[in-house]
């Protein structure tokens, strides 16, 4: 996935951001796009960022708004 120097850098990002695969399952999470979500980046791996959206946000995150 990504360079571990590189890794090491992009977590500590006070932006949050995730690396979704073209399935919408998560690949990666920095400490910020975790504490948004209000759980451990680790935690987030694998799992589908769908989860994580409630259902009245759901038209909204394919409208891309």
């Amino acid at each position: 996935m990504l360079g571990n120097a590189l890794s090491y850098q992009v977590r500590l990002i006070e932006v949050g951001y995730l690396i979704l695969n073209e399935k919408g399952f998560i690949l990666a999470a920095n400490f910020a796009g975790a504490f948004m979500l209000g759980i451990e980046p680790h935690a987030l791996t694998n799992k589908p960022l769908s989860k994580y959206i409630v259902k009245e946000d759901t038209d909204a995150s394919y409208k891309g708004v």
